[in-house]
Formats: structure tokens, C-alpha cells, sequence
């Protein structure tokens, strides 16, 4: 399944690419296809050590909602915190909108086993 990742990024430490890296290698595991937004800040040399600015933040989400509503995107995964996220709210609200599958990821270890 081609499964969008959605969560909380800015005022995170290191916008929350590392939870994002957790989450997108932990669905893959299942054998998903995963449309990471913290993989796209890094193809766009986003430094995540500095919160990006209006501009840049919008056409990042621009850029994933594009892929969001892609016809083969089938799927929404919601990561622990989103609801705190107006980027995260806007996604969820689109994937609802156009019927994709809507899935709220429970929180991950802290620690790898």
C-alpha cells in the first residue's frame, strides 16, 4: 500500500525527521510503500537544525500534498501528535476528503530491541 506519513515537524528538535525516519522504516518493514516528508525536506537540502522559513514551509506542503493526492496514494498514517499540527490537520482533513484509508499510528519504543 502507498501510505502518506503525516506528523508534527515545526518547533521539533531536528523537525522531527528522526520520529519520521521511525515511523516510515517501521511501515516499510510491512512491506508499504512510504511517502516521507522529512526524506523530501532532505532531497530539498532542508537543514533541519533551523526552522524553515514561511516560505519554505509552504512549498513543502505544497510539494506533499501533491503527493498526497496523487492517485496512488492510498493512504494516510497519522503519527502520535499530529492533531497539534495545522500542516498535519490540513493533510488529514485532504485525505479524508478524497477517501483515502486513515491510519493513527500508536507510539514507538524510545529504544530500538
Amino acid at each position: 500500500m502507498r501510505i502518506y506519513l503525516a506528523g508534527p515537524m515545526r518547533g521539533k528538535p531536528g523537525l522531527n525527521h528522526a520520529a519520521f525516519d521511525r515511523y516510515a522504516a517501521m511501515l516499510r518493514t510491512y512491506g508499504h510503500d512510504v511517502h516521507s516528508p522529512a526524506e523530501m525536506d532532505r532531497a530539498r537540502n532542508v537543514d533541519p537544525s533551523v526552522e524553515p522559513s514561511e516560505m519554505v514551509v509552504r512549498a513543502l506542503l505544497r510539494a506533499g500534498i501533491s503527493r498526497l493526492i496523487d492517485p496512488s496514494t492510498e493512504a494516510i498514517a497519522l503519527m502520535p501528535g499530529w492533531e497539534h499540527s495545522g500542516g498535519s490537520w490540513l493533510e488529514y482533513e485532504i485525505a479524508e476528503a478524497i477517501g483515502l484509508q486513515i491510519i493513527k499510528l500508536e507510539p514507538l519504543p524510545d529504544h530500538e530491541p
